[in-house]
């Protein structure tokens, strides 16, 4: 199977801002305050810091993952807690897109 090539990212600091991570390979990076965007495709991080205010956004194919954790969740409570101990909140922002604190 091929490697999937991702677009490097060095040493830049995001704040306030939607970044997407999909087909990219983030070093070295500071994310402050931001909501990472994440629709299931390949991305690496290497020696970077994610702030405690940051949020993720699902779409797409992690959306649907994520619904699917969400219902297991739902349905057995211990594995929230149990798996996600420090998540704050869940809430589907619209039918394509579920938002994590």
């Amino acid at each position: 199977m091929a490697e999937t090539l991702l677009a490097v990212v060095e040493n830049q600091t995001f704040q306030q801002e939607k970044v997407v991570l999909d087909g990219r390979l983030f070093s070295k990076c500071m994310f402050r305050q931001c909501t990472l965007v994440y629709s299931g495709g390949d991305y690496k991080t290497h020696e970077c810091i994610v702030s405690p205010g940051c949020q993720w956004e699902f779409l797409g194919a992690a959306n649907r993952t994520m619904n699917t954790i969400r219902t297991l969740c739902d349905t057995i409570p211990s594995l929230r807690s149990q798996f996600f101990p420090n998540w704050q909140s869940w809430r589907p922002e619209n039918p394509g897109t579920s938002t994590v604190q």
